[in-house]
């Protein structure tokens, strides 16, 4: 379960994006393209890019510290490992995310945009990697979406 310290983190958080860090070759790279990200601000950058592109929905997920608790540098990178390996699997259209905490209290994450996911698979995706919560993006709207129950006391 998460506190209310722990929810406003992650409304507290900004998400930038790299298009020009594609995971696969085959994925198309916008040179010089850099997104950020924050919850429930309207993003008139990624709205033309969804709309240039054809993309319906998005979520920025990471492997980084499972349920909010800190882990070593070295835990992390293999959980990367993992997330980075089924994605290349799945043939999957994503690009670089770094995850910065607005008041520096807490390290930044790394993890993947990953493009035309739903919302379903995105959710089963972080959960299996523990995740509590993604970045859910359609073409509107950038919420957060929890992927545990959490507490707000």
């Amino acid at each position: 379960m998460l506190n209310s310290e722990q929810h406003n983190a992650y409304q507290l958080t900004d998400y930038w994006v790299w298009l020009d860090r594609p995971l696969l070759n085959s994925t198309p790279r916008f040179t010089g393209s850099v997104l950020c990200f924050q919850i429930g601000q309207a993003d008139v950058a990624w709205q033309r890019f969804a709309r240039e592109h054809t993309i319906q929905q998005a979520a920025i997920i990471t492997a980084d510290n499972p349920m909010s608790k800190r882990c070593s540098p070295e835990e992390n990178k293999q959980a990367q490992q993992q997330l980075t390996h089924y994605l290349e699997q799945q043939q999957a259209w994503a690009y670089a995310s770094q995850h910065v905490a607005q008041r520096g209290d807490w390290p930044d994450e790394i993890g993947w945009m990953i493009l035309g996911i739903s919302l379903e698979e995105a959710t089963a995706l972080a959960k299996r990697l523990g995740q509590a919560a993604i970045v859910w993006l359609n073409r509107e709207t950038i919420t957060l979406h929890w992927c545990i129950e959490s507490s707000k006391n």
